[in-house]
């Protein structure tokens, strides 16, 4: 793979890193503290830093007729991309808000879905040692989540390095459909080396922004649309008329193999250089959040009067004001953050609302869009409730409804749990300290929720294969409580002995956010399929190589009512889509387990042959099989010492008794009934051949017994 060779291509490294952000509009801001305006539509290489081979690419699309807004986020190191996108994605509901890793595997895409991140202080948020103990993901990744914070969840990717300082970090703050900050810090001998939007880091405001041409030499320049064509990863330099320039992906084609993991991509189809339509979602032929539907065989449930969800993550109706001036939006944004009774309680002690107000200005003068106002509020919020869970300095501990959500919904009241401020890995309620109280009957993070009605489930996926394991699986809604207990009941049933036998399981989900949960499916190990699929004796037979999950959810613990159903399968001779099962050709599949073709079984007397019967044995020999064997070949007679050839099988003790079948045959193995000469057989005494009855006298034949397995051989 040919690299951007950059000139400055020296490793150095500087003491302290410095920090990249795209602010929802977006608003930039480089290395070097360059800040710019850049309202334009689809994927871009934010961060690209080809001596690594890592790249950080951000995602954007349109949110109203004049802003962009972020709606997804790339980190790449070397062959896999640790992502979460949903750009584009109208649906309510939707496994897009989740983070996922894309890779080649044999020749193919594959996407799988991320742990989920462990949770960690603000206070650690770059301390090496929490860091060291984080397990790392597809050996590259790590991923944290903040403590804290009443609207946006707070998520810290890192590259995983020998030396800490050498990680990329990427910061970001999400709710439901969006992702109104994006943060990105280098790595420490990226000093000088680094390309895309966020700019070259070399602490200097001269030489900010370059572009590349044909041959690699670097242009630098201030023009933002030179700026946003060369690093779009669909950028129009890929025409092939147009070759003054080149762009970062030019001689990296098959990068779009990651970014794209749904697509039938051909690295050699010119087509795929030359799309007129920059729009995001003409990148990649397949968009992710479809891709993600198809790929884990998702299909979202209907929903009644749907949330109609704003590109902000908002749910009202979106108010456009009249063109103001940047001092009015400033006017404006100020009164607005004056009048939230918590900004204003904690302005001056606890907060500095500064670039706060400055980037909410920038929004409103751009677009006139009121619901940015909300946005950064809810942001601001979210910075106090940080600042006080790190103790910060002159933050007070006393806590008002106004910081929790909706003010907890006139519902409950908020509060401060002390003990959740310590430094240790954080779980259960003391993911949000501060948070809302509710009063009987109603939950959720503002107490809104209807505690006495059954939560929404929609399994990410209808089938499941036991050989990928299915040890968990995730359910989408619109709004999960993430303060409240949700207790699972599980029903797994298995055809054993021809009738049904069903383990049961309750236990609890884990909440990895309002739209997102997590069933643990520990009694997986106990069922036949599980342990055939793994080598375990199991005390029962199986009739076919499936399982049945019915999963069950509730607040209450008590009403078990409707369910969702998920089938388990052997992938090694069943294929499943949308629930639907079939056999594998050239497969069988017998008493629940799966066999390849002419596969034998223990005994190695039976073999697996589909084109006879895919349920059942198929025996190596079709006369001496089941319960019996055939006995060692025995000749007792000699034609050419004798008169003739006389294997008297039924006096003379050479097997059992009473055999089922007797195999005569000459000792070069011709059956006796091909050779052409006269014998008998005789019901008292077995085979006889004369010599005078036949030309040249008779062969030398012999014979063997087809006895029961368990049988006395020398009777």
């Amino acid at each position: 793979m040919l690299s951007l060779l950059f000139v400055f291509f020296s490793i150095s490294v500087v003491k302290g890193k410095p920090e990249c952000y795209s602010h929802d509009d977006p608003h930039m801001k480089t290395f070097d503290g360059q800040y710019f305006e850049f309202q334009y539509s689809g994927d871009h290489y934010i961060m690209y830093d080809d001596f690594k081979d890592t790249r950080v690419t951000a995602s954007y699309q349109k949110c109203n007729s004049v802003a962009t807004c972020n709606c997804g986020v790339y980190l790449k190191k070397k062959s896999k991309v640790l992502f979460l996108d949903f750009c584009n994605d109208q649906k309510p509901i939707t496994q897009s808000m989740q983070l996922y890793v894309a890779y080649a595997q044999n020749g193919r895409s594959v996407v799988k879905q991320v742990p989920p991140c462990v949770v960690i202080s603000p206070t650690n948020e770059n301390n090496p040692t929490t860091w060291n103990s984080i397990n790392t993901f597809m050996e590259d990744f790590k991923c944290a989540k903040i403590q804290g914070g009443s609207y946006y969840d707070t998520y810290v990717l890192r590259t995983n390095e020998k030396n800490f300082e050498e990680s990329v970090k990427v910061k970001f703050q999400v709710s439901f459909k969006s992702m109104p900050v994006m943060r990105i810090e280098p790595s420490a001998s990226s000093f000088k080396n680094t390309g895309g939007i966020c700019g070259l880091w070399d602490n200097s405001l001269e030489k900010e922004h370059f572009v590349l041409d044909k041959a690699g030499a670097i242009e630098f320049t201030k023009d933002i649309t030179k700026i946003r064509d060369f690093w779009r990863l669909q950028s129009k330099y890929n025409k092939k008329n147009v070759i003054e320039k080149r762009c970062p992906e030019c001689f990296l084609m098959a990068e779009r193999s990651f970014y794209c993991p749904c697509d039938e991509f051909n690295l050699f189809d010119e087509s795929n250089f030359d799309a007129e339509n920059l729009l995001r979602d003409s990148y990649c032929k397949i968009p992710m959040y479809e891709c993600l539907a198809k790929y884990f065989d998702f299909k979202p449930p209907e929903v009644v009067n749907p949330t109609t969800i704003s590109p902000q993550g908002t749910t009202n109706a979106p108010t456009t004001l009249a063109p103001l001036t940047f001092e009015q939006s400033i006017e404006l944004c100020f009164n607005s953050f004056f009048k939230n009774p918590s900004i204003a309680e904690f302005l001056g002690k606890c907060i500095d609302i500064g670039e706060n107000i400055d980037l909410c200005a920038k929004d409103i003068f751009n677009t006139g869009e009121l619901s940015f106002i909300e946005m950064h509020i809810d942001l601001a919020i979210d910075n106090i409730i940080n600042n006080i869970i790190s103790l910060s300095e002159n933050c007070s501990m006393d806590i008002s409804n106004s910081l929790c959500p909706n003010s907890c919904s006139n519902n409950g009241v908020c509060t401060l749990d002390q003990t959740c401020l310590t430094s240790d890995e954080i779980k259960g309620d003391c993911v949000t300290p501060i948070r809302c109280n509710c009063k009987n009957l109603f939950g959720g993070k503002d107490c809104s929720l209807d505690m006495s009605k059954q939560p929404n489930l929609a399994l990410e996926k209808q089938c499941c294969d036991l050989r990928d394991g299915c040890e968990s699986i995730r359910s989408f809604a619109e709004n999960y409580s993430t303060q409240n207990t949700i207790y699972v009941k599980l029903e797994i049933t298995e055809t054993v002995d021809d009738e049904d036998h069903v383990i049961q399981e309750f236990t609890t989900a884990s909440v990895l956010n309002k739209n997102t949960l997590l069933i643990n499916l520990d009694k997986l190990k106990e069922t036949n399929l599980y342990q055939n699929i793994h080598g375990e004796p199991t005390e029962l037979v199986s009739s076919e190589s499936l399982a049945l999950v019915k999963i069950y959810i509730n607040y209450d613990n008590k009403t078990f009512d409707e369910f969702k159903t998920l089938r388990l399968f052997d992938s090694k001779c069943r294929t499943c889509s949308q629930g639907l099962v079939t056999l594998v050709q050239d497969k069988c599949e017998i008493e629940g387990k799966c066999y390849d073709s002419n596969e034998p079984d223990m005994e190695k007397e039976n073999y697996c042959n589909p084109s006879i019967s895919a349920i059942t044995w198929t025996p190596y020999d079709p006369i001496c099989n089941n319960k019996n064997r055939w006995t060692e070949w025995f000749n007792l007679g000699n034609p050419r010492t004798n008169d003739g050839d006389y294997e008297f099988y039924k006096i003379l003790p050479s097997g059992c008794k009473n055999a089922s079948h007797v195999q005569i045959e000459t000792i070069d193995g011709v059956d006796y009934t091909l050779t052409g000469q006269t014998v008998h057989l005789d019901e008292s005494f077995g085979f006889m051949c004369i010599n005078i009855l036949n030309p040249g006298g008779c062969f030398d034949y012999r014979f063997r017994k087809c006895c029961p397995k368990n049988g006395n051989f020398n009777l």
